[in-house]
């Protein structure tokens, strides 16, 4: 099934086609998987996790729309003025970063325990093992996408209790 791309369409589920997609992956010196039906869907998904892992600055332009963008935002973290009528080039980007990670295998959205060890014991005569393991989750980090949506978000869901989102002024 083709994406839909439409701009803040009600059935919307990607910001980049798979042209400019594949192109970036060019770009990239990136290997795409050949069929197209799987680079969607990295796509697709790459999209989800984007909208649901950030807190966007601003509000989305309808209340219809499938996606998180576009967005009513006077202006980015850095005061320059954001377009409601279209779609970032660094969320797109982000976009296919995150669907490139999905391909690799890393997949935020799928991990379910991402507690840390902390110390581990073993006993090799009559074996034994012990494992004590961090507190709560750890929350994935992906710093290429991170760095690309900073300019249009306060911060990830999901950040810990007390953290401040920093903004430049």
């Amino acid at each position: 099934m083709a994406l839909d791309t439409t701009i803040g369409g009600t059935a919307s589920d990607s910001y980049a086609t798979l042209a400019e997609y594949q192109t970036y992956a060019a770009n990239m010196g990136w290997e795409l998987p050949a069929l197209h039906a799987t680079q969607e869907a990295h796509l697709r998904r790459a999209a989800m996790i984007n909208d649901a892992a950030y807190v966007w600055l601003g509000r989305r332009v309808t209340s219809t729309q499938a996606l998180q963008w576009p967005r009513y935002i006077a202006q980015d973290v850095d005061g320059f003025p954001v377009a409601s009528d279209a779609i970032p080039a660094p969320i797109k980007t982000a976009q296919m970063e995150m669907a490139y990670l999905l391909q690799q295998g890393d997949d935020p959205v799928s991990k379910v325990d991402g507690r840390t060890i902390t110390s581990e014991r073993k006993k090799v005569d009559v074996i034994e093992t012990e494992t004590q393991y961090s507190e709560g989750f750890a929350q994935a980090s992906y710093p290429s996408v991170d760095r690309l949506v900073s300019t249009y978000s306060t911060g990830k869901l999901g950040q810990r209790a007390g953290s401040v989102p920093i903004m430049r002024a």
